[in-house]
């Protein structure tokens, strides 16, 4: 059985007997007074009254699947190295055949023969048992086997210590091609909706999408595209695009803490071109609250699909879940006539030998009203080199390196407001000119240091300014450098500003980044500028201007 299973990216038990995928193939047929238990029941396999079949490999890694649908209902793997150390995977609600969420197959028929007609789903008689297959009990599989007119489907569940994985193969055994469309959709669990999300889809290309309809669903399409309005709380929060507009992910880990629905994919139009980007094959998602990560491997399909319910979540209880996995939605996969198709998922971990922190950073742009404290400390403080200080309304970041430099931002202006530098006698020195006053309000005016003023202007009567800034990212270390994103963006005119300060052992620099997602030009017109500290006016000269323009 487990040669039915080519892909490569998916551990097999070492099986030597034959098998085939003819279409004259069948399924074992049991007497009525023969059980699944007592046909197929092995060590690590045992086959429930319920209709349900549990694996459990040698370490205690287990998943419990429902053979009438393939529905998946739990998956809790070993994830500590303490005796009880397994943790549930998935979120699943409801019991029985009325369970939803967990990990569901969807597939469905486009019918190529009608240019009006609709999709029907692929999945219509029951699943049943086809074969199932061990190595030791350290590899365990469940085959199940299904026939929808011409086409005859298998589902294999596979379960190992470290992973599990899902894959379908589906045979056209008629005389014309089909159309198919489907996903493998899984249902992750998280302890806090604050310390959800992904990492592994930066650069990839995305549009907002509706999920194919599923009886396994626990948000329907129309849930899962109604949009949500922020709470009183909601920093952060940014109107998902319209559904047709694409964008590129531009940060490496993305928070799931509000609503979305996306479809990570190659443009169709883009598919037809020589070269283009394709969806990442893996991508993992990042459990903070319990200190665990999952990793998603893509094969066969050509989509990842992505949503979180943000408050719509609260309707099932305190935990928070989001759904995803592979899927070919955007484009139809074609199987001809005799020939067959094979898509597949894999979730694995290394959380028994992870001796890291999970990632702590943002990668969604910030309200640049925001400086509370609770959400920086969620997400930013800790980060070795870094730490916050609040001064009136402002915030104040502070850099430093193990050689001494030192560099101070304020929030949200994103004024440099000091930048010390360790020099040859070893002492450090300010180079920065600033000056404090008090404003007419009272309130402290810091002026001088590093201050930057652009404004964007386009066809359409589009001027902007990017003033103020929100904190968007933190990476480095105190040994050699420190790098802080600040982000602002302009949701309606679709422009995106980066401001980048990196603080390196001899130098500091600011970067600046503009992102056009309009179909006209911009024109970028401003200015970086720097206030030095000098010892005496006869002392200073510029150097380094000679044969410029002026």
């Amino acid at each position: 059985m487990a040669c039915l299973l080519s892909f490569t990216n998916i551990p097999k038990p070492n099986i030597t007997k034959s098998c085939s995928l003819s279409s004259s193939s069948s399924t074992t047929t049991i007497s009525p007074s023969e059980t699944l238990d007592q046909k197929f029941g092995r060590k690590g396999i045992k086959f429930l009254d319920s209709g349900d079949v549990e694996l459990t490999v040698r370490n205690g890694s287990s998943l419990r699947l429902r053979i009438a649908d393939g529905h998946v209902a739990s998956y809790r793997p070993k994830v500590f190295w303490k005796d009880d150390g397994f943790e549930e995977v998935l979120y699943t609600v409801g019991g029985g055949g009325g369970a939803r969420g967990g990990i569901g197959l969807v597939m469905y028929d486009n019918d190529v023969s009608g240019p009006n007609s609709k999709a029907s789903p692929l999945i219509t008689s029951e699943w049943s048992v086809k074969d199932v297959d061990s190595d030791s009990i350290d590899a365990l599989q469940v085959e199940l086997s299904s026939t929808n007119g011409t086409l005859d489907m298998t589902y294999v569940v596979s379960l190992y210590p470290l992973s599990m994985a899902t894959a379908v193969i589906v045979k056209n055994n008629g005389r014309k091609a089909v159309n198919l469309t489907g996903a493998i959709l899984s249902h992750f669990k998280f302890k806090r909706r604050s310390g959800t999300a992904i990492q592994g889809l930066r650069a990839c290309s995305y549009c907002t999408h509706p999920p194919l309809s599923s009886p396994f669903e626990l948000l329907s399409p129309s849930e899962a595209m109604k949009s949500e309005e922020p709470g009183w709380f909601s920093f952060g929060w940014e109107p998902e695009k319209k559904p047709g507009l694409w964008t590129i992910q531009d940060v490496p880990i993305t928070i799931l803490r509000h609503k979305l629905s996306r479809v990570y994919s190659a443009p169709p139009l883009e598919r037809s071109k020589h070269f283009h980007n394709t969806a990442p094959s893996k991508y993992e998602t990042l459990d903070q609250g319990r200190e665990l990560f999952f990793r998603v491997i893509r094969i066969g399909f050509e989509d990842i699909y992505v949503s979180s319910p943000g408050s719509l979540s609260q309707k099932y209880g305190n935990d928070y879940f989001i759904c995803t996995g592979p899927a070919s939605m955007l484009v139809p996969v074609v199987v001809n006539p005799g020939e067959e198709w094979r898509g597949a998922q894999v979730i694995e971990h290394d959380n028994l030998e992870r001796d890291f922190a999970l990632p702590r950073v943002a990668s969604i742009t910030y309200s640049p009203t925001t400086t509370n404290e609770d959400y920086l400390e969620g997400d930013f403080i800790g980060h070795d080199g870094v730490t916050f200080e609040d001064i009136s309304d402002s915030r104040i970041v502070k850099l430093g390196l193990d050689n001494g430099s030192v560099a101070t931002l304020k929030l949200p202006s994103g004024l440099v407001t000091s930048y010390k530098s360790p020099m040859w006698h070893r002492g450090v020195v300010e180079l920065l000119q600033t000056s404090v006053s008090e404003g007419e309000a009272g309130e402290p005016v810091i002026q001088g240091g590093v201050s930057l003023a652009f404004n964007c202007e386009g066809d359409g009567g589009v001027s902007w300014s990017p003033s103020t800034w929100a904190l968007g990212d933190v990476r480095g270390s105190p040994q050699e450098s420190i790098q802080v994103e600040l982000v602002r963006r302009n949701s309606q005119d679709m422009i995106e500003a980066k401001y980048i300060l990196t603080l390196k052992l001899d130098l500091l620099s600011c970067e600046l980044v503009f992102l056009n997602s309009r179909s006209l030009s911009l024109r970028v017109m401003g200015s970086v500028i720097s206030h030095l500290t000098v010892s005496t006016p006869e002392a200073t000269y510029a150097v380094g201007l000679e044969g410029s323009n002026f």
